[in-house]
């Protein structure tokens, strides 16, 4: 973070009386605001920012809150949308892995019964001889 030292000073001891606002009168001070921002920003970028009707100031930041607003709510339903994508996505992967494991049972079931039979000819092989 940069810092500038600036020559103008507000003092804390004194109080501000009702005519007097220091931060309006400090965000009104050409000198102030360009010494503070010299090297930063371009000069005419402030000039057009100090100019500007508080009114107008107050439309184009209402302006920009809601842009941000719909903003939000666009990549929220973005990221619902993908959710239920990636739940669907979920559902499936656990249908095919109860599927694969029904499909192993019945797989180790019949390979039981098959060693079974083939250890009952075993020992009547072994009985013949």
């Amino acid at each position: 973070m940069a810092s500038k030292k600036v020559k103008h000073k507000t003092h804390p001891s004194e109080s501000n009386t009702s005519e007097e606002d220091l931060g309006e009168i400090l965000f009104h001070n050409r000198e102030i605001i360009k010494e503070l921002i010299d090297g930063c920003t371009l000069v005419e970028v402030v000039d057009k920012i100090i100019d500007v009707d508080p009114e107008q100031r107050t439309w184009d930041s209402l302006g920009s809150f809601l842009e941000m607003g719909h903003q939000l709510i666009t990549n929220i339903k973005v990221m619902n949308r993908l959710r239920s994508k990636v739940i669907k996505t979920q559902e499936k992967h656990q249908a095919e892995i109860s599927h694969l494991f029904e499909e192993r049972a019945e797989v180790d079931h019949r390979f039981k019964e098959k060693s079974t039979k083939v250890e009952g000819l075993q020992e009547k092989v072994q009985n013949m001889e």
